[in-house]
This record gives C-alpha cells, structure tokens and sequence, in this order.
C-alpha cells in the first residue's frame, strides 16, 4: 500500500510547468490522481514531496492541498477500498464539510500542524456535537455549501433547544469559520459565508455573552 505525490514532467505544457499527481497502489493496482497543481520542475521537492521556491503563502496553500488528497487516498486504502476505484468517492466526500473536519482533526493530531492539544479537544467536541445536530434533523452528511445565514439561524435555535449553552454556539462558529476558510484556500468550496458580517460569534462582555436586539429580531 503506498501513496505518494509526483511531478509528472513526461507531461509538461507549453509553459514549462507539470502538475502534480497523486501516485495510488495497493493489491498489485495503481493509478495516478490529479491535484490541478501545475509547477516548474524547479518548485518542485521530490524528497520532500512538496512545492518549494514560491511565495510562502502559494507554497502553504498548495501543499496543503496536496496533503490532504494524499491522507483520503490513504484513508480510503485502509478501508479496503481499490486504488483504481477512488476518483469518484473521493470526488463525493470533497464536498462534505464533516468528511473535512474529520480529516483536519486528524491532520493536527498528526503534528502537520503547530496546535495546542486543548484546541483538539475543542474540535472534537464541535464535531460531536455536529454529528448529533444531523441526527436529530435526519441528515446524513453536512456539505460545505449547506452552511448559510439560515442554517446559522437553524443551529442556533438546536443548541438552544437542546440546552447545550452559548458557549457551545460560540465554539462551533469559531471553528467552523476557521475550517470553511482553510477548506476554500485548499479549493474544496467556493461559499464564502464565513466572511459575511452576520455570520458571526456572540459578542463578549467580560465573562458575559450576549445578541443584540438586531440578533433577537432575526432568530
């Protein structure tokens, strides 16, 4: 079973660039898998599977992306799953923001990034409490373009019915801000709600958290 990202240069375009594939084999199958990645053969590490030689934000955002399809790819090995049979499933859970959330928790327990073990836990428990919101409203997954102003609305009026305290809202929306905007710079979505100013946490006052009457109103 193995994984591994390559730069494909028997296939350069015009420009000198080739795109980065993501090599797949288990069970004596194989297949490549394209990120949409395109370098010169200069920004590329083949040690270190990964882009060098760009600005420090396009390498962090490519090589993001690059990580994350290699970890499904793997995932979906160890599920058994045929290396040439993925395209498609992957395709799919590239759409679901809980499929995401499961794979950015396990990203940080990886170390792949630099968080404080208290954050996790804090994801953990959004998650937890996400997967508990789509079994009371009898859904099977949460996609990335299911989050809007209602659904906000929605969620809010759940935790509050379910008694699980503001605090709870709070932390969810902070983390899903976070997760939608590291899922669009990896290119997984285009719903940018995480930036509209009434998707927001509750503002604090000292220890307390409260809505304004313009809040009320629309809940």
């Amino acid at each position: 079973m193995k994984v591994k990202a390559i730069h494909w240069t028997a296939r350069q375009s015009k420009d000198g660039t080739a795109q980065v594939m993501i090599y797949v084999y288990a069970q004596g199958k194989k297949k490549y898998y394209g990120t949409g990645i395109k370098v010169l053969p200069k920004n590329w590490s083949a040690s270190k599977q990964k882009v060098i030689g760009l600005p420090q934000y396009i390498k962090d955002s490519y090589n993001a992306v690059i990580e994350t399809k290699k970890m499904v790819f793997l995932q979906k090995l160890s599920q058994g799953m045929p290396a040439d049979q993925m395209e498609s499933k992957v395709e799919e859970e590239s759409r679901s923001l809980l499929a995401f959330l499961d794979l950015y928790i396990k990203e940080m327990e990886s170390g792949l990034h630099n968080i404080n073990p208290s954050t996790i836990v804090s994801y953990r428990s959004v998650r937890t409490r996400l997967k508990e919101y789509c079994k009371d409203q009898y859904l099977n997954d949460l996609a990335f373009e299911d989050i809007t102003l209602q659904w906000y609305r929605e969620y809010y009026a759940w935790i509050k019915e379910k008694e699980h305290g503001i605090h709870s809202f709070d932390k969810a929306i902070k983390i899903l801000k976070k997760l939608l905007r590291v899922a669009y710079e990896r290119e997984l979505h285009d719903n940018m709600i995480y930036q509209h100013s009434e998707f927001r946490r509750f503002k604090k006052t000292s220890d307390q958290i409260y809505l304004t009457a313009e809040d009320i109103e629309k809940i």
